[in-house]
């Protein structure tokens, strides 16, 4: 698209402009997403340099802390979970249950409770003190340092004492170890790494290891504190036989002295109850004594079901199968509910939930936490250890009958050998009674001895195989530091950096209001934008040093692109500028045009004298006045003298035929300069003199372009703007703000009656904001390659 045939689309948008926020620009309504994708584009383009200095100071801040860090070391620890650690020690059964109420079944759940556990304050503290780490840095303390706000801390106030009775000591070491600490679980393994960070690779090795040398212990002692609360039931009935035993040995040692008879042979002599004596033989006698027989008998059973019920409460398989090999399992109750398929269905089950276990462990190892293999392994498993417990608690259930049943057998046979006993004390008092006592004292001291081997077989058992950790891999001294990391570091620099200057770019781009391009200015003002010039005069000077079609006279340089470059892209803006001034109204176009600026400084001198090249171009006889009697400079365009005009014609004081001055290369090209700076420039430009130099002035030109002062910053173009057909309005880009051009097109439409549009002077061709307003960037390439061309072909 030309630059006239965009001024020409221009023209017609303005037309509906009347109604939108001078701050919104027109396309939004229809693409607002493309839009906004091009402004964030058009905003990080422009701001580049920002965004990219930003970042390079971030990079170089995060370079410095990494150089000013002071060198870290990590020591990492491995252990395992929960590993398989069968006994050594054949203790007997009980020494199974013990152990097997000490591990762990659900690994998965009972990893975070043991990271926990690693970092609780009661390893710290032990590792603390049993590597006497108040000694070593950091934890040193360095006690009487001077306080700026008032007396000694409390650590000075604790110096000496011990970490129970020093809460602020203790809490600023637990501090510093936590610091360092960390407990990690490696993804779907058993396996739990201890790491350590310490200025001293060795420390930090020792106090890795200590951590999980104090957690074994620790786990050893709460496996062992557990296994005991299995044995709480069974020590207690131990008291109770223990009290008993010893009454009957005294009972029996009384009523041997008050009769004068000795068992034969004596209870003394460590016997069985089977073996017990008696002084003679006597039917109600050895009826008496199958009581007994069978009373110890269900008594045992009663205890031994009893045990088994008990138990079989705690849900743990572990423990029910390692009743399958007691000495309970001998016992008549004990064996209906152990003996035959009563454990088959539930060793098999923990069977296959094992090597469901293995299977699970190596389908993780191989295919992933996510694979479906995993969750059917898993299903699986959970079904079987529904149907473990479901067989537990049936057989809770078959014990807690068969626990009624001995309970009512036993007190059947108690209440039989009551009644047999009274009988024999009919018969033969104390020959009865001493066997009684004799018979009882045994039968106590032979259940007693049973159950105290038992369960010192299940104490020393428990503590053997309570741990169920191993250590895969000891923690060992680093080679290399672990902190400062340059690359993180500098990642995290490149990331903020990128972070704040992208932040800083909207941020700025938000409070920047000033107006870069004819969108922009026509949003704002709400008036028709004829067109853009762009910033040429960086170019300027260098392409006026070249040799070429420079128009010189006297030693005077002519600026006009129009003339020095015309197929340039400056000068086809200019003529674009003509062609949509001439267009501008419906019949004929403005013979009498009156430019003005917003301030000091957009240029309108400069396009002014180039409109009026482009106007003579087309063979129009062209007269250019420089209204600007405060601070003129189009006299300096044309190369001539400022000593004589149209302020001087105002007052009389000069010809108008000698004040105009015509151009040196356009014949039809003429010039009024402003002549001798008046006291009071508004009234003389307002005065009917003027107006009637207009009036004549029309009859002898085709078109009048006038150079007025800045309108924000004197009257004199209001004065004028009366009197003219087209009042055009020259903005700076990158100069002019929005409140500006606000204030400017509100003058122009109030006062103004004859307002045609604004033009956008310097505009930068090569900046983010032209690019994505029209699509490309700017440049007289094109121009060029066009002039050379014509060049080859003439």
């Amino acid at each position: 698209m030309t630059t006239l045939q965009h001024n020409q689309q221009n023209m017609v948008q303005t037309q509906h402009l009347t109604n939108l926020d001078p701050f919104r620009h027109p396309s939004f309504d229809t693409e607002p997403e493309d839009e906004s994708l091009r402004d964030v584009m058009r905003v990080l383009r422009k701001r580049r340099q920002m965004i990219v200095g930003t970042l390079v100071g971030c990079l170089l801040l995060s370079l410095a802390v990494s150089l000013l860090m002071r060198p870290v070391y990590n020591a990492t620890a491995t252990i395992e979970i929960n590993k398989d650690n069968s006994s050594s020690l054949s203790l007997g059964s009980m020494s199974d249950l013990a152990s097997g109420l000490g591990s762990g079944d659900d690994l998965k759940t009972d990893m975070q409770t043991q990271t926990a556990v690693l970092e609780n304050d009661t390893i710290a503290l032990r590792v603390i003190q049993a590597l006497n780490l108040t000694s070593e840095p950091p934890f040193r303390c360095e006690y009487g340092k001077k306080r700026l706000i008032g007396g000694p801390s409390d650590v000075d106030r604790e110096q000496g004492l011990p970490l129970e009775r020093a809460p602020a000591t203790r809490q600023r070491l637990l501090s510093l170890f936590k610091k360092e600490l960390e407990v990690q679980q490696i993804p779907n393994t058993r396996l739990l790494q201890i790491s350590l960070t310490n200025p001293d690779p060795d420390v930090a090795a020792r106090i890795a290891n200590a951590v999980v040398s104090e957690y074994i212990n620790n786990y050893l002692e709460t496996r062992y504190s557990t296994a005991q609360q299995a044995t709480d039931w069974m020590s207690q009935q131990l008291g109770d036989l223990k009290k008993r035993v010893q009454d009957s040995q005294q009972k029996l040692a009384e009523y041997e002295r008050k009769t004068g008879l000795i068992t034969a042979p004596s209870i003394s002599a460590a016997t069985s109850p089977d073996q017990a004596g008696t002084l003679t033989h006597n039917p109600t006698l050895d009826k008496l004594d199958d009581l007994n027989k069978q009373l110890t008998g269900a008594e045992a059973d009663r205890i031994a079901v009893e045990a088994v019920y008990r138990l079989t409460q705690a849900q743990n398989p572990e423990v029910v199968l390692g009743l399958a090999g007691t000495n309970f399992s001998n016992t008549a109750g004990a064996s209906a509910l152990l003996g035959g398929n009563a454990l088959g269905m539930l060793q098999a089950l923990q069977q296959q939930e094992a090597a469901l276990k293995v299977q699970y462990a190596d389908a993780a190892t191989k295919y992933g936490a996510k694979n479906p293999k995993l969750a059917e392994l898993q299903n699986q498993i959970g079904a079987i250890d529904s149907q473990v417990h479901g067989e537990i608690a049936k057989l809770s259930e078959r014990a807690r009958n068969q626990l009624l049943i001995a309970q009512q057998t036993e007190s059947g046979l108690r209440d039989a050998f009551n009644k047999q006993t009274a009988e024999v004390q009919k018969v033969n008092d104390s020959t009865v009674q001493l066997e009684v006592f004799a018979q009882e004292a045994a039968s106590d001291r032979q259940l007693y001895e049973d159950l105290y081997t038992k369960l010192q077989e299940a104490t020393v058992d428990a503590g053997v195989r309570a741990t169920n950790i191993s250590i895969v891999d000891p923690a060992r001294a680093p080679k290399a530091p672990t902190r400062p990391n340059y690359p993180l570091n500098l990642a995290i620099g490149l990331g903020v950096g990128l972070f704040l200057g992208v932040s800083g770019a909207f941020f700025k781009e938000h409070l920047d209001d000033g107006i870069s391009t004819s969108v922009q200015l026509e949003a704002a003002s709400r008036l028709p934008v004829l067109g853009y010039v762009p910033d040429f005069t960086s170019d300027m000077r260098k392409k006026l040093s070249m040799p070429g079609d420079v128009s010189t006279k006297n030693g005077f340089t002519d600026v006009s692109w129009l003339i020095s470059r015309p197929s340039s892209a400056a000068a086809e803006s200019y003529r674009a500028l003509r062609t949509s001034i001439l267009m501008s109204s419906a019949g004929s176009p403005p013979r009498t045009i009156l430019l003005t600026s917003a301030l000091g400084g957009d240029g309108k001198s400069t396009t002014c004298y180039n409109l009026g090249v482009a106007f003579a171009h087309q063979g129009h006889r062209v007269l250019m006045v420089d209204a600007d009697m405060r601070k003129p400079t189009l006299h300096k365009h044309f190369g001539a003298s400022n000593q004589m005009g149209l302020s001087n014609v105002l007052t009389a004081s000069a010809n108008l035929r000698q004040a105009i001055i015509p151009h040196t290369s356009i014949d039809n090209l003429f010039f009024l300069p402003s002549g001798t700076i008046p006291p009071r420039p508004a009234e003389l430009l307002g005065s009917r003199t003027m107006s009637q130099l207009i009036e004549d002035l029309k009859l002898q030109y085709d078109f009048l372009l006038f150079d007025s002062p800045p309108a924000l910053l004197v009257t004199d173009p209001i004065v004028l703007s009366s009197q003219f057909e087209a009042v055009i309005g020259v903005v700076r880009a990158g100069k002019a703000t929005r409140p500006v051009v606000l204030r400017l097109a509100d003058l122009m439409r109030r006062r103004a009656c004859n307002t045609v549009g604004l033009i956008l002077n310097a505009v930068d061709t090569s900046s983010a904001e032209y690019y994505y307003s029209y699509g490309y960037y700017g440049g007289d390439g094109y121009y060029s390659n066009e002039s050379q061309s014509a060049a080859r072909g003439a």
